[in-house]
């Protein structure tokens, strides 16, 4: 194992980079090859260089489900069905939004 120093994120990208780069033009298999880091953001510069050089990489990341459009448009639908169940046209303010989900297979003419 290999301890390294470097002066600044900066310098530490391009050294990682140039070392796989070297490992890649050499023909070693890169499945061997790991690059851990704290945070996502830290990668993106390297996963932008080495993806513009067509190198190959895997990048894992954890998902955040609340955050993708179909559980919003899930928790609408829902919040829409609590409103309405507690008192007549409460809910439709989000109306709108929920007519306008793909999956309704609603056209701009029908709504």
């Amino acid at each position: 194992m290999e301890v390294n120093a470097y002066h600044n994120n900066v310098h530490e990208e391009a050294a990682i980079a140039q070392q796989i780069v070297s490992l890649y033009e050499s023909g070693a298999n890169l499945d061997k090859v790991a690059v851990i880091y704290r945070k996502h953001a830290q990668a993106e510069p390297l996963i932008k260089y080495l993806s513009q050089r067509n190198i190959p990489l895997n990048v894992k990341r954890a998902v955040n489900v609340l955050s993708l459009p179909i559980i919003h448009q899930l928790i609408n639908i829902l919040q829409y069905l609590s409103l309405e169940h507690d008192e007549m046209y409460a809910g439709d303010h989000l109306l709108f939004d929920i007519l306008h989900i793909s999956a309704f297979g609603n056209s701009s003419k029908d709504i």
